[in-house]
């Protein structure tokens, strides 16, 4: 017997972290009160904020405003928390500068409906300005350790996979799971602060003997961030810190090769060069001594 709840019935809700981007996070609120299938709780956890966001127009939101950055990681940890309390059974991340069509939800709920209770959920994800661009159709690990965007710049139409199918990993972009399930499995790793928790996270779920599956329709697009020297310094650290967590033998020269796979696809995709590629492997060096 299925020990998920009846989908019809089940109460879920909508988890978003704002971090100083008051209008991404009303355009992405915007589509959420507009799904066919309505979430039963939209949370917002309003990171590092000095007031009150405006969200006036938005009665069915709950808003918290949290003084320090929690980062996503511990804030998305606490949201989840929030949910339970609210008796959800079921929890949809989102990044903020993400925005949904009409029947994203429904659809996400549809295909939990017949999947397994520890499985979690996501679809392919565009890109503004161009939605007919893939932004993630899923994430691939490929050795050792490096981490890679199925799809990414390719157009929808040359993206031929099944109608559901699964993935090694899923983005914290877009992930949708039981609140048992998640509890099973604990929550985000707190250390990693921004970035890779969704990967590590990933990995644990599997150890759950839970599935990461895409469903292959384009039901969000995203807003592509630059690239900043910060966004960097976390993607090496983490990479580090993943790779300690589940390498037993040969760190430090995984860490290395890894390191430098992650330099010649940066490299290759001009978001290097060699002055931040020197920093970045100074960040390598500094993490490995931790």
């Amino acid at each position: 017997m299925s020990l998920k709840p009846r989908l019809k019935s089940v109460k879920v809700a909508v988890l978003l972290i704002n971090f100083h981007q008051e209008a991404m996070t009303r355009q992405c609120l915007t589509t959420l009160v507009k799904q066919s299938r309505p979430a039963d709780k939209i949370l917002v956890l309003d990171n590092e904020a000095t007031k009150d966001l405006d969200l006036s127009f938005f009665p069915e939101v709950v808003y918290y405003r949290q003084r320090q950055n929690l980062g996503f990681a511990r804030g998305m940890n606490w949201l989840m928390a929030k949910a339970k309390e609210f008796n959800c059974q079921y929890a949809v991340m989102l990044n903020n500068d993400t925005e949904a069509k009409m029947d994203f939800l429904e659809k996400i709920l549809k295909t939990a409906r017949h999947q397994g209770a520890n499985d979690a959920l996501s679809c392919v994800i565009t890109q503004k300005p161009d939605p007919t661009r893939i932004w993630f159709a899923g994430g691939q690990l490929i050795w050792p350790w490096l981490t890679r965007h199925q799809g990414l710049n390719q157009k929808l139409e040359q993206w031929q996979r099944p109608p559901i199918y699964q993935v090694d990993w899923l983005s914290g972009c877009a992930l949708g799971v039981f609140l048992d399930t998640w509890g099973k499995v604990g929550g985000f790793d707190e250390g990693f602060f921004t970035y890779l928790e969704d990967v590590d996270w990933c990995l644990r779920l599997k150890q759950h003997g839970g599935r990461l599956l895409v469903i292959n329709q384009p039901l969000l697009t995203h807003e592509v961030s630059a690239d900043c020297l910060t966004k960097m310094e976390w993607q090496a650290r983490n990479s580090v810190r993943l790779i300690k967590k589940y390498q037993r033998r040969g760190v430090q020269f995984i860490v290395w090769l890894n390191a430098l796979g992650q330099v010649a696809i940066y490299l290759g995709q001009g978001r290097l060069n060699l002055t931040t590629t020197a920093h970045f492997l100074s960040i390598i060096k500094e993490s490995l001594k931790r």
